[in-house]
């Protein structure tokens, strides 16, 4: 009956929306249409790419999501050229998408499951309802032969291995618990039986953050009781013929003592009770879903160089199989191959395939998404497009942590951009296109693929000068100061360290009247304040406070310099000389006083020191906390008003043509996924008196650097967590 059903809906897609009955989960709608952003408010600037990506498939119209874990779910309706972002201004509220669903007919009916629950769209992902609240969604799953029925593995916790399974009868509208909870197992992958809607099988075993023994389990009654299929050992993958349900399919897998993986593939044609092993390759594996014996199985844990790794396919049930995609002819944008094309969240979900396309199949890893549209014989990026050799424009797909924006005052086109695993990127014409300047012999492990930069410093009268951190690491930190006399150019960097520790190095500031071909500069390097007088290339203590990550110098006065943290705000009236600093701010501007990355979730403590371009002793201070926010002083840090109140303030930027005119950003998350109750950017015209929002065209309310253009202050750049770098003109 069932059965017959599919064949009928596979013939006759129906795009209309589907029912929805009665809601245990019941939140309002929130209508807004479904757009980039670049017509309406900010545009986004960025090479593509750089975070980690959960999960990618393709509904039945073509329709593309890809699931990040720092800025929510991207969708994509033309094979992914271009991409928009689904988040807070959609009615999801979770930024991290770990899983997802398609109804196999009705094409804008989809799910999201993120750390919050589900989300759940009848329009296309014009807006979301949030179906079910609490848990982490490991694995969802429609039933093919009856897309009423839908299921769902909620985990208790990001990192948990005790789950349980929810299901749904009216198409994800409402979800109900089902069985007894899953102890001891993180769900992976669910599998419904394209014949029997009450069949399913859950793959249990390796994920990005919790991990438990690697097996399959199988319901015949829609979850309500489990039992172990007798599969070998070690599974990593597992699938359902497309026409035939007696026949399994399993991918096993596992490291020997000398570091190679050693895998096989496995088919029963007995729905399970036997298996026989028909190839020595694993990876995830993939039927195809209407021709019966195709197979192709995508290997994600190997070097790109080893001979078992890329795209193997039988066409013949598993007797015989080739190698039909090559690893070295892939492209892998602006990532080096051996680096790109890894494993992601677990085997199952790093592969991902499209109801539209049999031939589409998508990869996600710590960094970018792919896709082959050739069935795997080939890969390319669906984040990023080559400008010209060695310079790249992002397409919208980014999911990154900006930590560092500076743009060449002299030069305006000159953009310099430093990121979490990113690490340190330019462009030489306004953001249209990037260059990767990380430096193998400063970036570790990462060599030169990316690395970490948290902060840049772009001398304002030489716009071939540049200072930036870069390092390999975060725990251990590991952050080195480097100096380019080249505009950031790959090959200039030379070593700016000595006489300062490495590690968390952050707030460079520049003294602007000191002699050009000699700066002085500030930064501070584990808590405490450094300085050089000789262009950056030495370095002296000056403060060892411990508790500072930002630096300033007045712009009319050198020796009027500042320093702040977690420890609080700190003034020098001598140049920064050791032994003249002072704490200037109230208690409100103190914080945790510690040593942990100042971008975790509960750090507090002053973020920004902006001296104002215009008016001779004032100083405007972002303190991060709660019931803290944007601060004033008019006499050099004596006196001191509370201007604005932002729980999670960030940055300052004072339009240096009309000083009344204040822009500051605000965002709850940094450098991972959070709660979006973050006020995003916002402009007073009047001096701070009052605010106005500025979020047209961000998905998120998350906004951490912001910058005027030196060329044109009616321009403003942001840096925003997870979509990046924007720009704005107002």
């Amino acid at each position: 009956m069932e059965g017959a059903y599919l064949q009928r809906v596979a013939k006759n897609l129906v795009r209309r929306l589907g029912a929805v009955s009665k809601v245990y989960f019941a939140f309002g709608w929130v209508v807004l249409p479904l757009s980039t952003g670049a017509a309406s408010g900010w545009e986004e600037r960025n090479p593509g790419g750089g975070g980690a990506f959960c999960v990618a498939g393709a509904g039945p119209d073509g329709t593309i999501l890809v699931g990040s874990d720092l800025s929510g779910a991207y969708l994509s309706r033309d094979n992914g050229h271009s991409w928009t972002v689904i988040g807070l201004t959609h009615g999801v509220t979770s930024t991290h998408i770990c899983s997802l669903a398609f109804h196999p007919v009705q094409a804008n009916l989809f799910l999201l499951g993120s750390s919050k629950g589900i989300f759940r769209t009848e329009n296309g992902g014009n807006n979301f309802r949030h179906v079910m609240t609490g848990g982490y969604v490991s694995a969802l799953a429609f039933a093919p032969s009856n897309p009423q029925v839908a299921y769902a593995v909620v985990q208790e916790a990001w990192d948990s291995e005790r789950g349980r399974l929810y299901r749904s009868s009216d198409a994800g509208a409402t979800w109900l618990p089902v069985g007894a909870p899953l102890n001891r197992f993180r769900v992976t992958k669910l599998v419904v039986d394209p014949q029997a809607s009450a069949t399913l099988f859950a793959v249990t075993g390796r994920d990005w953050f919790a991990s438990s023994p690697s097996q399959v389990f199988r319901s015949t009654n829609g979850g309500e009781r489990w039992q172990r299929l007798p599969t070998p050992q070690n599974v990593w993958d597992f699938a359902i013929d497309g026409r035939n349900s007696r026949i399994l399919w399993v991918t096993t897998g596992r490291r020997l003592p000398d570091g190679s993986l050693q895998g096989n593939v496995w088919k029963s044609i007995n729905a399970g009770r036997s298996w026989k092993a028909l190839a020595a390759c694993t990876g995830a594996v993939r039927p195809h879903p209407e021709i019966s014996g195709v197979v192709s199985v995508v290997e994600v844990d190997r070097e790109a160089w080893e001979p078992q790794s890329g795209v193997w396919q039988t066409t013949n049930g598993g007797t015989n199989w080739s190698r039909i995609g090559v690893p070295n002819q892939w492209n892998s944008g602006w990532q080096n191959l051996a680096w790109c094309y890894e494993l992601g969240h677990g085997v199952p979900r790093t592969i991902g395939v499209s109801l539209a396309n049999p031939l589409a199949v998508f990869w996600t890893d710590a960094q970018g998404a792919f896709v082959s549209w050739d069935g795997g014989r080939s890969f390319g990026p669906l984040f990023t497009d080559q400008t010209a050799p060695g310079w790249w424009r992002g397409r919208g797909l980014n999911n990154v942590n900006l930590f560092a924006l500076a743009i060449s005052e002299s030069k305006p086109n000159q953009i310099f951009a430093g990121y979490f695993d990113l690490g340190f990127w330019r462009s030489l014409d306004g953001g249209v296109s990037w260059q990767n300047c990380n430096h193998p012999d400063f970036t570790g492990d990462w060599k030169g693929n990316g690395g970490n930069t948290l902060t840049i410093l772009a001398d304002p009268a030489r716009p071939e000068v540049v200072w930036a951190t870069q390092g390999s690491s975060v725990e251990p930190p590991d952050m080195t100061l480097l100096k380019s006399n080249s505009a950031g150019d790959r090959s200039s960097w030379i070593y700016a360290n000595s006489g300062m520790p490495t590690g968390y190095i952050s707030g460079l500031s520049l003294d602007r009247n000191s002699p050009v071909s000699a700066r002085t500069l500030f930064v501070t390097s584990q808590g405490s304040v450094y300085r050089s007088q000789d262009d950056g290339l030495t370095w002296s203590l000056v403060y060892p406070s411990k508790g500072c990550r930002v630096t300033a110098v007045d712009l009319r006065d050198r020796n009027l310099v500042y320093a702040g943290g977690e420890a609080g705000l700190f003034r020098s009236m001598q140049g920064g000389e050791h032994g003249t600093w002072v704490e200037i701010g109230p208690e409100a501007f103190r914080g945790s006083n510690s040593l942990s990355q100042f971008w975790d979730e509960g750090w507090r403590g002053v973020a920004a020191i902006h001296p104002d371009p215009s008016r001779r002793n004032w100083v405007w201070v972002a303190v991060h906390g709660p019931q803290r926010g944007l601060y004033l002083s008019r006499d050099a840090g004596q006196n001191w008003e509370h201007v604005r109140n932002d729980d999670f303030l960030w940055g300052i930027a004072v339009d240096p043509v009309n000083p009344n005119r204040i822009f500051v950003t605000s965002s709850r998350v940094y450098s991972s996924g959070g709660d979006a109750d973050s006020n995003g950017v916002f402009l007073s015209e009047n001096g701070g008196q009052s605010w106005r929002a500025c979020n047209e065209g961000l998905a998120w309310p998350f906004a951490i650097q912001v910058l005027f253009d030196p060329q044109n202050s009616r321009t403003v750049w942001i840096g925003a967590p997870g979509i990046g770098c924007m720009r704005r003109s107002f």
